[in-house]
């Protein structure tokens, strides 16, 4: 989702703001508001220090990814493929067998349209 996306999620650090406010003041974005989800879902459901700062918790698992893989190659979201597509590489070999970095087609889109090209 990181890899596969241009959204930012932004987290404000104001020490003003109190735990009852409500939480879309202590975020913001930039993008489309449908990618901005998907980052908020992988931030979710990653293992977050709650006592971090909003600006930490809102991108730890984002620079994870981004700090292990180059996006060298795009196709954006296309209304006839229904699907965006980003190809990577791995920044590091992913594994002592392997003679170079990992590359990985990362494909997020309506899922009809996915699921018509898989052959397996």
């Amino acid at each position: 989702m990181a890899l596969c996306n241009d959204a930012r999620l932004i987290g404000n650090d104001h020490e003003n703001l109190t735990e009852n406010e409500n939480s879309t003041e202590r975020y913001t974005i930039e993008g489309e508001p449908t990618e901005a989800v998907l980052l908020c879902l992988l931030e979710k459901l990653g293992p977050n220090d709650l006592a971090s700062k909003p600006s930490t918790i809102a991108s730890q698992y984002y620079l994870h990814f981004i700090n292990h893989w180059d996006r060298y190659a795009m196709l954006e979201f296309d209304r006839e493929r229904k699907s965006m597509s980003v190809l990577v590489q791995s920044k590091t070999k992913t594994s002592p067998k392997r003679k170079d970095n990992e590359t990985k087609l990362f494909v997020k889109g309506a899922p009809n349209m996915l699921l018509q090209r898989c052959k397996r």
